[in-house]
Formats: structure tokens, sequence, C-alpha cells
């Protein structure tokens, strides 16, 4: 238990756990969607679970983000100086994440849209609901790979040395 309570401490660690929230919502979110869809937009309890799914991958996606905050500040007041390359793949999924709450909390109100009682509205924003995950999935796609590259590319933002699961230690670009 101390192990946990030790890894979860970790900036960089607690980001790598929290960020699978959104990660795995917004895969799994398109799902309930296109079933949804199977139903011309009529099934109440798919409706439910569309918009359960993106409010709880938008309230993932805040977590991530102050984790991410903490992580990025533990790396840049680091003993060792990141590289131009490391900086730059840290500012682009920092970019990539920022606000990332956005995407998945407005898909959760667009299916949401789809409980108005008028006969066309359903459709609509079922359909735009449908765009709207696929949306969420490519932005978690490209930010979870930015993310990704950060660690396992550049080194950068991995867990600390010496907690069990840890990614390798941070290196430079001159140890290639």
């Amino acid at each position: 238990m101390s192990e946990m309570i030790r890894f979860f401490n970790d900036p960089s660690a607690r980001h790598a756990m929290l960020v699978h929230i959104p990660i795995a919502l917004a895969v799994l979110g398109v799902l309930p969607a296109l079933a949804l869809a199977a139903t011309r937009f009529r099934n109440k309890t798919l409706k439910a679970v569309c918009v359960a799914v993106f409010v709880i991958a938008a309230v993932g996606a805040v977590l991530a983000e102050n984790a991410g905050e903490a992580a990025e500040e533990a790396v840049e007041h680091g003993s060792v100086p990141l590289t131009d390359a490391q900086e730059n793949a840290l500012h682009e999924h920092e970019e990539l994440g920022e606000n990332g709450w956005i995407w998945p909390g407005l898909t959760a109100l667009i299916f949401a849209a789809t409980f108005v009682p008028k006969k066309r509205v359903a459709p609509i924003a079922g359909a735009f609901g449908i765009a709207a995950s696929v949306g969420v999935l490519v932005w978690a796609s490209l930010t979870g790979h930015a993310g990704g590259r950060l660690v396992y590319e550049f080194g950068v933002g991995a867990p600390s040395p010496g907690l069990s699961g840890s990614a390798p230690a941070l290196r430079h670009a001159d140890d290639d």
C-alpha cells in the first residue's frame, strides 16, 4: 500500500495513471454512440450512457491536466536541463492536453441534446454526437501519442527511478 501511495505522489506517475481515464473513455465512448445510432437515437438508456461516458471523460481530462501541470513543473525544475527537442515535445503534448476537457464536455452536451423531445432534434444531435465522439477519439489519440513520444522517445516525464513499473530515467539527446 505504501508503494502505491509513493507512486501516486510522484507527479509524472500520477499523470500517467490519470491520463488513461479520458483515453479509455474516448475509445469506449464511440461504441454506445454507434449503438444509439442503431436505435435511431431513441434509446434513453444509451443516451444517458453516452452523456455519462463523456462527462466522466471530461472530468478525467481535468484530473490528467492538473497532474500533467505538476509533472511538467517537476520536469522543468529537475536537475537535468531539457534539450530543445525535449522542450518541443513537452510543449506539443501540453498544447494538446491543455483544456482537453472541453472536447468530451461538448460531446456530452451534444448527446444531452438527444433528450430534447422534438422529433428532428435527437437524430441531428445524435449525428453530431457521433462526429464529436470520433473527434474526442482523435484528440485523445494525438495527445496520448505525443505523451508516449515524450516518455519513450525523449525520456521526459518518466516516473522517478526506484518505483516499480517506472519507465526509463531521463536521458540526454547526446546519450544516443
